[in-house]
């Protein structure tokens, strides 16, 4: 009889542990980032009763009627439509709801603050902007964005920049096709 409690006990302990385990787990996949940032030229937009379909070359995205309706987003996207200009689009991944659009710019990269231990965002100086814009290193895309600003660097070619107009943090970049 002790042999089979000691046992049960252990399948107990295992039991929890296992469930400590899988609540961990399932934490950290709901602290995975759900927006992603593209730059895109917007080609068409589809109007529904409910929703609008920004069409790009490598996605479509959608947005609400009514939010597409109020604000500066219809005059926004019309003008990056008809003027044949850089969108960063900014979107839900799970069903590519637009979470928030602003202009990709052109620019040429001057210099990038040395990367070291003690400091989480890099300061990156750009030829058409007066103003400093930042990297955070802890951003998904981090490896991929500073290289493409190296590159730019060293050889003198334009790199299209997703910027947060209010953080000033580069969220995505992309080399002009």
């Amino acid at each position: 009889m002790i042999k089979n409690e000691k046992i049960y006990k252990l399948f107990r302990i295992t039991l929890l542990f296992s469930l400590l385990i899988s609540i961990s787990c399932l934490n950290m996949a709901t602290n995975l980032p759900t927006t992603k940032t593209d730059i895109a030229k917007i080609r068409s937009i589809e109007h529904s009763d409910m929703k609008v379909i920004v069409h790009t070359d490598a996605n479509d995205y959608s947005i609400s009627a009514d939010r597409y309706a109020r604000g500066a987003t219809k005059d926004f996207i019309s003008d990056c439509f008809y003027n044949d200009k850089y969108a960063s689009i900014k979107y839900e991944t799970r069903n590519k709801e637009i979470v928030d659009l602003y202009y990709a710019k052109k620019d040429f990269v001057s210099a990038v603050s040395p990367s070291n231990e003690d400091t989480n965002v890099l300061s990156i100086a750009l030829q058409k902007r007066p103003t400093l814009v930042y990297l955070n290193k802890s951003d998904v895309s981090y490896e991929y964005i500073i290289g493409l600003l190296n590159e730019s660097l060293t050889k003198k070619i334009e790199i299209i920049l997703a910027i947060n107009p209010v953080t000033r943090n580069i969220e995505y970049a992309m080399m002009d096709k």
